[in-house]
């Protein structure tokens, strides 16, 4: 799978998307197999693991760019429901909000 996003700039910071298996993920993070992805703030690095759908990985991607958010924001305990509520969102967003709107001057 081709993933859209490789690095995007949140909160003043360059954030990095890694795109790997789940033994290389274990590398980095133990409970990686438990999980499809993760979100490190001190490196602003997402990690996405491979095998999952496209549709899933997506809205894995928009769940940790929830986090990312809340880490911008000052925020270091994150409530994974509320975090899950505002992925959900976010990928909706990325899935219907394509189109161009021409602004008037």
């Amino acid at each position: 799978m081709r993933f859209p996003y490789r690095n995007f700039r949140l909160g003043g910071r360059k954030w990095r998307v890694k795109y790997v298996t789940v033994q290389t993920g274990l590398k980095y993070n133990p409970s990686a197999a438990d999980c499809h992805g993760w979100c490190d703030d001190p490196t602003a690095t997402i990690w996405l693991i491979k095998g999952d759908s496209v549709e899933y990985t997506l809205i894995t991607f928009w769940h940790e760019v929830a986090h990312a958010m809340l880490y911008s924001m000052g925020y270091r305990d994150h409530d994974e429901a509320e975090v899950d509520r505002l992925g959900q969102m976010l990928y909706q967003l990325h899935t219907t909000g394509a189109g161009v709107i021409e602004l008037e001057r």
